[in-house]
């Protein structure tokens, strides 16, 4: 049988076979007999060797020729299988779950090397990964690392882009709070933010839609029963000098994208922040707070207290005075007190005063 016939099972190759079973020595002699190291398969040889964070396979290999930056059929490359080591839930790529069948995780040491050998024979750590263009840091997102501070130390020794950005115009800061980022392990999250805010990461860095780290981490979905990580990541990047007032593309500024956590929301207050949330039709936040429906809203026992809290700091920072409600002072307040009369006429803005009740 030739040795790069292919099966129709996912290691389809005699090759990637062996290197599923992790026997070193069989791999040598299918080498040695002929079979390709960098066969144009699914998943490279040097890739599936490294998702499965085998040290000593992914060594051989190398030694046999196989090339560190061999872009395979489904668009991965060795150090971004590394990194993707059993990462099969977000079915980004079903070869991860597949390499990963009846063998034993090397764990994040053993995965550490692997990516610290790949570097050593020239990986490039800017390599854009898939068609969303991520860089190795953006990658480090997609599991909880338990040593994310040697891995991100080992990046920039090799010259890791900081502030590199995605198809979408993300930098790592901003993926940091993607939906699934770190698997919703807060410690890790904060960690990676911390590392990259204190090697010099852009904080006010704007992606396509003109989002900045901090809309996005006032917009993150893994915050909700969590208001204390929230808390502590907002408060990380204003002490960091994150921009409160940076509107994006539609005009927002962080202040305007989230309603839920009155102590968050104080910590944007705190720094001057514009209570103005211009927006598409010009609107204040107090505004917007008052006509947002409470399916909208983050819902809970709590949700009348939170409202009205909110309402109770945004009317101390005196947004009755901010643009949309009229010219002069006094016509901004006769403004106000009219919408917010004209609001409790409708039924979905009373529940949001009142929590639904």
């Amino acid at each position: 049988m030739p040795l790069c016939s292919r099966y129709y099972i996912p290691a389809n190759t005699p090759l990637l076979l062996a290197i599923q079973s992790g026997h070193t020595n069989i791999v040598e002699l299918l080498l040695r007999n002929g079979a390709q190291v960098n066969l144009d398969t699914d998943m490279s040889a040097l890739g599936y060797a490294a998702t499965l964070g085998d040290y000593n396979m992914t060594s051989l290999l190398l030694q046999h020729g196989a090339h560190v930056d061999l872009v395979s059929i489904d668009g991965s490359c060795p150090l971004g299988c590394a990194l993707e080591y059993n990462f099969a839930s977000r079915n980004e790529n079903p070869w991860s779950s597949e390499a990963c069948v009846g063998r034993r995780s090397k764990g994040d040491n053993g995965l550490v090397d692997v990516i610290s050998l790949l570097l050593a024979h020239g990986a490039d750590p800017h390599f854009q990964y898939d068609d969303k263009l991520s860089t190795c840091l953006h990658r480090m997102t997609m599991r909880p690392w338990n040593s994310i501070e040697k891995l991100f130390r080992l990046f920039l020794d090799y010259g890791a882009d900081l502030n590199a950005r995605d198809s979408q115009g993300n930098t790592p800061l901003h993926v940091s709070f993607a939906q699934y980022a770190f698997r919703r392990v807060a410690k890790a999250q904060k960690e990676f933010v911390e590392l990259l805010l204190r090697s010099g990461a852009d904080i006010n860095a704007q992606n396509a839609k003109g989002d900045t780290p901090l809309h996005n981490a006032f917009a993150y979905r893994g915050f909700p029963g969590n208001r204390e990580g929230q808390k502590d990541l907002v408060g990380l990047l204003l002490r960091s000098g994150a921009d409160v007032n940076l509107p994006n593309k539609q005009g927002e500024t962080p202040l305007g994208t989230t309603f839920e956590d009155p102590d968050t929301f104080k910590l944007v207050l705190k720094p001057g922040a514009s209570t103005r949330c211009r927006g598409e039709k010009g609107t204040e936040v107090l505004y917007r707070l008052l006509t947002t429906c409470l399916r909208k809203q983050k819902k809970g026992e709590k949700q009348r207290e939170i409202n009205t809290v909110l309402i109770e700091l945004l009317l101390e920072h005196d947004v009755s005075s901010a643009e949309g409600f009229g010219s002069s002072e006094d016509g901004c307040k006769e403004n106000f007190k009219g919408t917010f009369k004209k609001s409790f006429k409708k039924s979905f803005t009373k529940e949001v005063i009142s929590g639904g009740k």
